[in-house]
C-alpha cells in the first residue's frame, strides 16, 4: 500500500519531571498526516553526559506512536468508496546531541 504523504502536525511539548539523571517530556500533538487527520504522542529522555566534550554531549532517549484515518487500503468491497484502513505505527530511538 502507499502510505505516502506529507505530514503537517501541531505538537505541545511538555517538561514532565527534572531527574538528577536528566529531563524527562512528553508530547502531543494533532494535523494532517498522509492523507487524513493524525495523531502523535510521545515521551523523551535527556541525558547530559559531563565529563565528555567540555559537558556540551547528550544522549536522548525517544518513544513516539503516530496514527492516521488514512491508511492507503482499501477496506474490503462493502466499504463506502474511497475508504481506507486506519494506520498506526511507532517509532523509538537514540540519539546523540552537540549544544553549540
Amino acid at each position: 500500500p502507499d502510505i505516502s504523504g506529507l505530514g503537517i502536525m501541531g505538537v505541545a511539548n511538555f517538561d514532565l519531571a527534572e531527574t538528577p539523571a536528566g529531563n524527562v517530556y512528553a508530547h502531543i500533538g494533532a494535523g494532517y498526516l498522509g492523507n487524513s487527520l493524525g495523531i502523535t504522542a510521545g515521551a523523551k529522555f535527556d541525558y547530559p553526559i559531563p565529563d565528555v566534550m567540555e559537558g556540551k554531549l547528550s544522549v536522548t532517549a525517544f518513544l513516539k506512536a503516530n496514527a492516521t484515518l488514512d491508511g492507503g487500503i482499501e477496506v474490503s468491497d462493502n466499504a463506502a468508496e474511497g475508504e481506507s484502513s486506519t494506520t498506526g505505527w511507532a517509532n523509538f530511538g537514540i540519539a546523540l546531541n552537540y549544544a553549540l
